[in-house]
C-alpha cells in the first residue's frame, strides 16, 4: 500500500479510539457515578471492645532442651552490718616525700638554644628550661619528646606526656 494511504487509515483509527474513550469517560461515567453515589449507604459499625484473656506465667523447673531439672538459686538477703568506725593509726609521712601534681605537655626548642618545657604544676601552667629547679626541691634531669625525668628528694620520677 501507499504510504499516504496507510497514514490516513492509521489516523482514522486513532481518532476513532480517542472518540470512544472521550465518550465513555464524559457521558457514560458521569451518569453511572450519579447512580452509584445515590446507592451508597454509610452504615456505622459499632465495634465492641475486645476482651483480653489474662494469663499467668509459670516458671519452668526443667530445661526443655536437655530435659533436666534446673537448679534455682535462692537469693540470700543481705544482712545489715552495724556501722562501727574503727580508729586507724596512720603513719603520716613527712612533707618531704610529697610530689606535686605535674603534667608534661611537651617542649619548645629554638635554634642553638636549650629546650623549654611546658608543664602544668599543681594546676598552674609553667614554661621551664632544662636543669631549672621547680618548687625548691625538684629539678628536671632529662627531656625527651614523650617524657621527662624529674629528680627530687632523693628520688627520680619519669613523667610521660599527657599524664
Amino acid at each position: 500500500m501507499n504510504k499516504s494511504l496507510t497514514n490516513k487509515v492509521l489516523i482514522f483509527f486513532v481518532v476513532l479510539i480517542w472518540a470512544l474513550v472521550v465518550y465513555k469517560y464524559w457521558f457514560r461515567s458521569s451518569s453511572e457515578n450519579q447512580f452509584q453515589a445515590n446507592e451508597v449507604n454509610y452504615n456505622k459499625v459499632v465495634h465492641s471492645p475486645k476482651k483480653i484473656k489474662e494469663v499467668s506465667v509459670v516458671t519452668l523447673n526443667r530445661d526443655p532442651f536437655l530435659n533436666e531439672k534446673l537448679n534455682v538459686k535462692k537469693r540470700k538477703e543481705k544482712r545489715v552490718k552495724s556501722n562501727v568506725t574503727k580508729k586507724k593509726n596512720f603513719n603520716r609521712k613527712s612533707n618531704n616525700n610529697i610530689w606535686p601534681k605535674i603534667k608534661y605537655l611537651g617542649f619548645l626548642q629554638k635554634e642553638n638554644k636549650s629546650k623549654n618545657i611546658l608543664l602544668i604544676i599543681n594546676g598552674r601552667f609553667k614554661k621551664i628550661s632544662k636543669n631549672e629547679i621547680i618548687l625548691q626541691d625538684f629539678r628536671i634531669k632529662q627531656v625527651f619528646k614523650d617524657s621527662i625525668i624529674i629528680e627530687g628528694k632523693k628520688k627520680i620520677k619519669t613523667i610521660k606526656k599527657g599524664s
